[in-house]
């Protein structure tokens, strides 16, 4: 298997909302993760994300679902960027996200 099938089988994995059991297959456990996307600054491995979108999509956005446009690997330096459109309703009132519309 290569670094870039690993990454997207991870990527659909944490996307589909499959749960860090399903995406632990194809990451380091000690992988660390971070962000400048405020809801998510104090996360810092990539279990506590998995963990968080698990947690978000199944109270919040169960309906959620994504579009993958794009993806690219670099085998030097083993790095994987997707390009994707996240797309959910709101289906919990007072989720602190929610704008009453």
């Amino acid at each position: 298997m290569t670094g870039f099938y690993n990454a997207t089988r991870f990527f659909h994995a944490c996307e589909s909302v499959k749960g860090w059991d399903e995406c632990s297959k194809y990451v380091d456990p000690k992988a660390s993760f971070a962000t400048q996307c405020e809801p998510l600054v104090e996360i810092k491995t990539v279990e506590e994300y998995v963990n968080w979108m698990t947690n978000f999509c199944e109270t919040i956005a169960p309906e959620g679902s994504y579009e993958l446009h794009s993806s690219a690997y670099d085998e030097t330096a083993r790095k994987t960027v997707f390009f994707a459109t996240y797309s959910l309703r709101y289906t919990v009132e007072g989720c602190g996200m929610h704008r009453g519309r």
